[in-house]
């Protein structure tokens, strides 16, 4: 497990709190309601890497819909590298990380700018989806080791989750998605 850090707490939160009003109304636009519960710490975020359950009203339902949900903040300095990253193993525990325990729906991904309190770039990974491309072999991915926190990570670029109708939602600019899509299709 990562070691508690009250910055990156506090800038996970915030950024959260941003993406509360700009990510999730446009992954839920026909919601009347939505609510959050945050389960960081919480039995649904150590055994199943849930961050938060995102329950979504909506016209034709007597309750809530439930979506679980798994967030990750990085800084806007980080932005070259467009891919996601999941942690596979931690070596200082010997024990299984978030991609063998992640139950979640959605994995919510981007770079949010805490001056501005604006999410810069984001993509919404359809988690299931990801995890059978993964198991297929279809979704190819970076092994690497994360020394200063004791974890071996992968690495999946935004281009390989979209080639693979991974992606749910995205706000990479249109044009450089059309770049993207494109790109694949012309491929033999």
């Amino acid at each position: 497990m990562t070691e508690f850090s009250r910055e990156n707490f506090d800038f996970t939160k915030a950024a959260h709190l941003a993406a509360r009003e700009q990510i999730y109304p446009k992954l839920f636009p026909n919601a009347r309601r939505l609510q959050y519960v945050d389960t960081t710490k919480a039995t649904e975020d150590l055994k199943y890497a849930v961050d938060c359950i995102v329950a979504v009203t909506v016209d034709g339902f007597r309750a809530p819909l439930k979506f679980f949900v798994q967030e990750r903040w990085r800084e806007p300095k980080y932005m070259t590298m467009q891919d996601v990253t999941v942690t596979e193993w931690n070596t200082k525990t010997d024990l299984p990380s978030e991609l063998h325990k992640i139950a979640a729906h959605y994995f919510v991904y981007g770079y949010y700018e805490r001056p501005t309190n604006k999410i810069v770039e984001a993509v919404i990974v359809n988690v299931p989806q990801m995890l059978k491309g993964l198991a297929d072999g279809v979704i190819k991915y970076t092994a690497e080791k994360r020394k200063s926190k004791d974890q071996d990570f992968i690495g999946i670029s935004w281009e390989e989750l979209i080639r693979n109708d991974a992606i749910t939602l995205s706000t990479i600019h249109d044009s450089l998605k059309y770049e993207i899509m494109t790109k694949y299709e012309e491929s033999p």
